[in-house]
């Protein structure tokens, strides 16, 4: 074999090893996907504190603490659904107050910021101060709890009722609802009020059934409330169920989207607490199950803030608190039990370090690849557990347009969708009630701008798309009524002449009546007696009206006499009549 032979056999052979890899690394996918039911993964060079504004905790800002009280001063997260990504926010009172928002995107395996922190200045707090927003207007550093969530009908992560303690302060009873427009990179903070009772420690989570956020306070009278995002950016409708229930801080709460509820465990102190909201019937006050099974599950009912998530694959609760024991509640028997690690877990127990000052949504479910996530300190790694078999399914997507997106008052659009990988969608906004996963809808006699979203939901999450429809303002209709002369002696003549804008009819009162079109003039004579001339015209955008008075000197007044000639023109046609 000569040497240029072998050369393209080398070659040819080295290609096909190239090629087999890389199917096999397509095939085989990354470690998520790889992830076998019982394991844990730990991703190398995760932790937060890679990416902190102020590694060296010296800056206005750090408080007491640093940057570890992102996750270690009694704050969560959130996952977003949409851009798969676990987003994490925290700190507040005396330990932190740098409000940075914290993102862990799933694909790249890798942080970043949403938002740089607030340039702390003379004019914001520190302690012993208190306040809910810094003076850049961007809401300050808090312990957020259970009290972020993600909404994707309007791509937004929120904060419910202000979570709890601010920056430089003790706590804030200020029932505001905040939010970052994952869009735009913009805090919104006009959202309606929350609910009032209880604030510190609120339970949240979103229905993607109805496209609204569920949240009730704690202590203090906290009452159960059902909050709708305006994709329009409005400031959404809150619609409230008291009940009043002493709900202690500390507790992690999930909806089931299967049975329409919402659940709760943990607490302050380490007594039980577990509750049941029907949301189908959210004024009806919670119920208490009976929970039996595993010791270690029903001791989660006690401790503070575990995480605790919905699985819908699995159709279970699944909860954690530390090490790699993962906890498993039934939701048809409310019996705990444990998941069972595999023999070829590789991440020590020792690895995931439990958080006496909770977890909450830093535990949560990734719809996408069926695994769950969790961050509990900003100086260790992102870790990851398969529960149940599957690759996960994907993740639902929408498109939403309408075939016209600027029209006149009075006009009508159609609006048209298609989505993939969903089983049901929402209409919310100015349109409403369930949809078919593809389809299409005539709106008309529109009078106002409007938003309309929908939302479709699958196993693998929801995914939402809003459109705008403009309708151009009615103007409001004008008249210009003259006339040649406005005093004339006793048998003279004058001509009125008139116009008008945005009008559809015309017509006559006073000295003159009938019809009138929209334009012209019209030849008065003989006239005997002074009279008041009157054009009211008439369009969408309502009536206006404008008069003119001729005065007809040495007349004696108007009399029964003979009337005066009145000659139309219009249009280029003459009529001559007797009278007007």
């Amino acid at each position: 074999m000569n040497e240029r032979s072998m050369r393209n056999r080398h070659f040819f052979a080295t290609a096909f090893f190239l090629s087999a890899l890389n199917f096999s690394a397509f095939a085989l996918g990354g470690p998520l996907d790889t992830l076998q039911p019982g394991e844990w993964y730990e991703a190398p060079n995760t932790a937060l504190s890679a990416v902190t504004p102020c590694p060296s905790n010296n800056c206005a800002y750090s408080g007491n603490t640093g940057y570890s009280s992102v996750t270690d001063a009694w704050s969560g997260g959130a996952y977003d659904t949409t851009h798969d990504r676990l987003i994490v926010w925290g700190g507040g009172h005396n330990d932190y107050g740098g409000n940075e928002i914290y993102s862990f995107n799933i694909s790249t395996m890798t942080w970043s910021l949403l938002i740089q922190p607030t340039a702390i200045t003379s004019n914001d707090p520190s302690p012993p101060n208190n306040t809910t927003y810094y003076s850049d207007g961007t809401p300050s550093s808090r312990h957020t709890y259970n009290t972020l969530v993600y909404a994707p009908n309007v791509d937004h992560f929120f904060s419910m009722r202000s979570g709890g303690a601010t920056y430089g302060g003790v706590a804030v009873l200020d029932t505001g609802i905040d939010s970052f427009n994952l869009s735009t990179g913009k805090w919104k903070t006009d959202w309606v009020k929350g609910p009032g009772g209880g604030i510190i420690g609120t339970i949240v989570g979103y229905d993607s059934v109805t496209n609204s956020i569920w949240m009730h306070g704690s202590e203090n009278g906290g009452t159960l409330a059902q909050f709708f995002p305006d994709a329009s950016g409005g400031k959404g409708a809150l619609t409230n169920y008291p009940q009043y229930i002493y709900l202690s801080i500390y507790g992690t709460g999930t909806i089931d989207t299967k049975r329409r509820r919402m659940v709760v465990i943990g607490g302050y102190g380490g007594v039980r607490q577990a509750y049941m909201w029907d949301l189908n019937n959210p004024s009806k006050a919670p119920t208490v199950p009976k929970t039996s099974g595993d010791a270690g599950g029903i001791a989660l009912e006690s401790s503070a803030a575990p995480g605790f998530v919905y699985d819908p694959v699995s159709d279970k609760y699944v909860a954690w608190n530390g090490g790699t024991t993962v906890y498993i509640l039934d939701p048809d028997t409310w019996t705990w039990s444990k998941s069972a690690l595999a023999s070829t877990n590789g991440v020590a127990s020792s690895k995931l370090v439990s958080n006496d000052r909770g977890t909450y949504g830093r535990f949560a479910y990734i719809p996408s690849k069926n695994v769950f996530v969790v961050v509990n300190h900003t100086n260790t790694n992102v870790f990851f557990y398969k529960l149940s078999t599957g690759s996960g399914a994907p993740t639902p997507t929408v498109t939403l347009t309408s075939s016209a997106n600027s029209i006149s008052s009075g006009g009508s659009a159609t609006l048209n969708w298609t989505s993939t990988d969903a089983t049901s969608c929402t209409a919310s906004g100015n349109w409403s009630g369930a949809k078919a996963t593809s389809g299409s809808q005539s709106l008309v006699n529109l009078t106002s701008t409007g938003s309309y979203t929908l939302t479709c939901s699958g196993a693998g999450g929801s995914a939402s798309k809003s459109v705008t429809i403009t309708v151009a303002s009615t103007p409001t209709p004008t008249v210009n009524l003259s006339a040649s002369a406005t005093t004339v002696t006793a048998g003279g003549s004058t001509t009125l002449t008139w116009s008008s804008t945005s009008a559809t009819s015309c017509s006559a009162s006073g000295a003159w009546s009938g019809s009138k079109s929209t334009s012209g003039s019209e030849s008065l004579s003989n006239l005997q007696s002074t009279g008041t001339y009157t054009l009211s015209c008439t369009g969408t955008g309502g009536t206006a009206s404008q008069n003119v008075t001729v005065v007809v000197s040495g007349s004696g007044g108007t009399t029964g006499g003979t009337l005066p000639s009145v000659k139309i023109i219009n249009s280029g046609a003459t009529t001559q009549t007797n009278g007007y």
